[in-house]
């Protein structure tokens, strides 16, 4: 885990703020789901999936399973679930913005360690229907999402078609058959795979192994006509709707079992951010309905990252205008009342209210990068009057007490003020 620093805080903010405002606009509602989430459904697929096992031991001694999210996917479906969300007009269209967890393995003097790493998700799903209009218009949204960050042309969208279960099982079993007799060809961990992962072969990156997958199967021979309109109306879709992406051979999620008939990575240059895939007959043999739908996860943590190595200019609210500094227990008074009225016209105001000299508290202005210094000394209170120094040409310049905040309103460009009214906020929740 890291922490968020202030500096982080203004990416983050940004970003947050044009995936709200987008979800918004398209009519995505957001919803928040635990933390913890206990494994009541889909528990016939790997659950390293979902979430990280937590075992929370309670005080009277009892145990419970439970899985530290590593997206969205699970509590959202119960969700959906539990809520009989299926009685609504379908889809639903949901979002999530929260935080997530996954384990990264650190080698440290040479021995393996794994780290908890907490991470911001971002998280849409679109459940009801299988429509792959709705897949294009997920790939469209975040593509918006990037070009309003400043990163879209960075973007990149890799798909892959993986056909329906149908398709996937004779061609897995094709596969295996093909690669029987040939395991001395294999790099060691290609034939620990042959069995239980045998789509990894297709992408090792061993010479031997990369001969004997090319002339593999391919994934294309076994798909349904109805998987390739799938796929053919997805095109079509996505070209009308301006968004770029490359089909990849030989692409597979580590859940096979999950998508069906498409998976897709997302990455900001070489980065992988992300992924994208559809899921059809979703928890059909869970007792319930099967459901379609489409999912887009995104690490918002590796994209600020990836903003900040850009220098991509983000607005920053964090910078203060005025530092206040005094000296004497009715300066004291004096500066903390105008601390707070100068706040109230949004000036951004820090002062030091402790007992450092004057000097001590003006070099504090120096080292925080302060336009403006407000001196209020012991002279000052009696003549009702304050000094105010530019920090930057070391003007001087003295004027009554009552007219300070008129005088620093006329030298803080109004774009730069931060003061909230109850019309602000009620804008900011419209937009």
């Amino acid at each position: 885990m890291r922490d968020m620093l202030p500096y982080d805080h203004s990416f983050a903010s940004f970003i947050k703020r044009v995936i709200r405002y987008r979800c918004r606009q398209s009519g995505i509602r957001r919803i928040t789901t635990p933390i913890f989430e206990k494994p009541i459904i889909l528990q016939n697929l790997p659950q390293a999936h979902w979430g990280e096992r937590a075992l929370i031991t309670y005080p009277n001694g009892e145990n419970n399973d439970l899985l530290l999210r590593n997206n969205f996917l699970l509590g959202v479906m119960r969700s959906y679930i539990t809520h009989k969300m299926h009685t609504e007009p379908q889809p639903v269209e949901l979002y999530a913005l929260d935080l997530c967890f996954h384990t990264e393995t650190k080698v440290v003097q040479g021995v393996s360690q794994n780290y908890l790493h907490q991470f911001l998700g971002f998280d849409i799903e679109i459940i009801g229907e299988d429509d792959p209009a709705l897949d294009a218009q997920i790939l469209k949204l975040w593509k918006t999402i990037c070009e309003d960050a400043g990163i879209g042309v960075a973007l990149h969208i890799r798909l892959s078609k993986i056909g329906d279960i149908e398709s996937r099982t004779q061609f897995i079993a094709d596969l295996q058959q093909y690669y029987s007799g040939k395991e001395r060809s294999l790099c060691d961990r290609c034939r620990e795979n042959l069995h239980t992962k045998p789509l990894a072969l297709l992408s090792c990156e061993e010479e031997d192994c990369k001969i004997l997958a090319k002339l593999a199967p391919k994934i294309d021979q076994y798909l349904s006509s109805d998987v390739k309109k799938f796929y053919l109306h997805l095109e079509e879709y996505l070209e009308a709707l301006g968004v770029d992406f490359e089909w990849q051979e030989n692409l597979f999620p580590e859940d096979i079992s999950v998508f069906q008939p498409l998976y897709g990575e997302i990455y900001l240059d070489k980065k992988k951010i992300g992924y994208t895939g559809h899921y059809s007959r979703l928890l059909a043999e869970e007792g319930f309905d099967g459901l379609s739908g489409r999912s887009l996860f995104i690490n918002l943590e590796d994209v600020i990252e990836f903003m900040q190595d850009q220098k991509v200019l983000v607005p920053f609210k964090d910078n203060i205008h005025v530092y206040i500094a005094q000296l004497g227990p009715e300066a004291k008074k004096k500066g903390l009342s105008l601390l707070y009225a100068l706040r109230e016209q949004g000036i951004k105001a820090i002062g030091s209210m402790g007992k450092g000299s004057m000097q001590e508290q003006v070099d504090m202005a120096y080292k925080f990068k302060i336009p403006y210094c407000l001196l209020l000394g012991r002279m000052e209170v009696q003549e009702n009057t304050i000094l105010i120094r530019d920090m930057k040409t070391g003007k001087r310049e003295t004027v009554p007490f009552a007219k300070v905040i008129d005088k620093l309103l006329q030298k803080i460009p109004a774009a730069e003020l931060d003061k909230v009214k109850k019309e602000d906020i009620e804008k900011e929740f419209r937009d």
